[in-house]
């Protein structure tokens, strides 16, 4: 197989949103700042409003047209058969390992993650699980002082991190601070997850961690690279320094293309590192932590595109790729897709709405007016269909849907277990972290944003 020189990469925004936070305004997946929330109000009963059917009809049309997307490109005679690939990813968990204490709807847990990497492999397709980093610590970076408690709850989250799956992770500077680089280097033997930094160097001028890790998913060579956002700060006194991240994985990337038909780049970085990533020849896709304020989940449309997830372990970001692995690929184009579901979900509510003129007129639905009256609108459909085939048909594709770990995602047994026996042990000590996430901040105090 020849490593394809530049991925071309499109992103379809299918962000699942329950009915209640939908209106007749724009379809959920297109107001930009939406949460993302569970899939399961998608299977709310009840009576039929025009809002509930033109949501239907929303995300008919975004199965359909991400159906054609990968299953319908690439197909014809002669051209490649996408190979697919589905990454799980998240980031910033910040030592939160349960559901948090959200009213009404208690979101995020390590248990909950371990079963949707579950049933996702079940789907068949090859799957990956990564994370951007800053799983360890809880707190703030400037308020908690590293000390045995630190360093047992760390240990306790990386261990979390190996039973949830995790194949490789970012190194983040609260991973660092809660259990020192010996100690994250020591976690990374025990565990068998790979913790990754093409920046952090040591005393002696080398580098601390692996760059990067290969990874085979089925008939793909994925390189993974992790990059570091600097914080002097944390590793103050040690010897330990941090190379610009940019040039960093310049380097890397440079080494791994020839022998990769995949690089990804799992990155706890600022928003101005992550975009200077993208001028970087031979990424093809760039895995985030929790957005700042004002950045959206995906980035515009030039590749390679940077996804970000949000933090806390509230959800998992899930990335399904189609990658088309050919030499002389066409140059990337920026496309999107929002427009032309948009347009579908449109052209649907009318074909909704001429049933019922024709059964209000009629007093029954008349095939034969219903086809005739009808065949323009299927016919501008046919059309948009066809421009999301050839679109589609240039070259490697992704879509991204952040899922909410809701209470309707029942707890791995197995994970479950390790929780409730570490939280009988904190509790026997009488110290450690509490169990079902903290949230709240001392009295009198705001909760500080997290360190990045």
């Amino acid at each position: 197989m020849q490593p394809l020189p530049s991925t071309t990469v499109y992103t379809i925004r299918c962000i699942c949103h329950t009915e209640e936070t939908q209106d007749d305004s724009d379809p959920p997946a297109l107001r930009p700042g939406s949460p993302p929330v569970t899939p399961k109000g998608m299977l709310g009963a009840g009576k039929r409003s025009t809002r509930k059917r033109r949501s239907m009809h929303y995300r008919f049309a975004l199965s359909v047209a991400v159906g054609l997307l990968f299953f319908c490109t690439a197909t014809r005679a002669g051209e490649e058969t996408p190979i697919p690939l589905t990454i799980l990813f998240a980031g910033d968990a910040e030592g939160e390992y349960a559901p948090c204490g959200c009213p009404g709807s208690p979101m995020g847990g390590f248990a909950r993650r371990a079963t949707v990497l579950r049933q996702v492999r079940a789907e068949g397709q090859p799957v990956l699980m990564l994370d951007t980093g800053n799983a360890l610590l809880r707190g703030s970076l400037v308020r908690i002082q590293p000390d045995e408690t630190t360093k047992r709850h760390a240990a306790f989250m990386a261990d979390l991190l190996a039973a949830a799956g995790t194949q490789a992770i970012a190194v983040g500077p609260r991973d660092l601070w809660a259990a020192t680089a010996d100690g994250l280097r020591k976690l990374d033997r025990k565990s068998g997850v790979a913790w990754l930094s093409a920046n952090i160097i040591g005393p002696d001028g080398d580098p601390l961690f692996p760059s990067h890790v290969r990874l085979r998913a089925g008939n793909l060579r994925v390189a993974v690279v992790g990059l570091t956002q600097p914080q002097p700060a944390v590793v103050a006194g040690s010897g330990v320094t941090f190379m610009d991240p940019i040039a960093a994985a310049r380097a890397v990337v440079g080494s791994l293309r020839p022998e990769s038909d995949l690089i990804v780049v799992l990155c706890n970085l600022l928003f101005e590192h992550q975009e200077a990533l993208r001028d970087i020849p031979g990424i093809d896709i760039i895995l985030a932590g929790t957005p700042e304020v004002g950045v959206p989940d995906v980035s515009d449309d030039r590749a390679p595109c940077v996804v970000r997830v949000h933090g806390l372990g509230r959800t998992l970001g899930r990335v399904d790729l189609r990658i088309v692995l050919r030499g002389g690929s066409p140059p990337v184009r920026s496309l999107r897709l929002e427009q032309r579901f948009r347009r579908l979900t449109g052209i649907r509510d009318e074909l909704e709405t001429l049933k019922t003129v024709i059964v209000e007129e009629e007093g029954r639905l008349d095939a034969e007016r219903y086809e005739r009256e009808g065949a323009f609108l299927r016919g501008k459909l046919e059309v948009l269909e066809g421009e999301i085939r050839a679109e589609g048909a240039a070259g490697s594709v992704f879509a991204y849907q952040e899922l909410a770990l809701v209470e309707s995602v029942p707890p791995d047994p197995k994970v479950q277990r390790r929780i409730e026996a570490y939280e009988r042990t904190s509790a026997g000590r009488g110290s450690g972290p509490r169990p079902g996430g903290v949230k709240e901040s001392p009295a009198g105090t705001a909760r500080p944003p997290p360190s990045r």
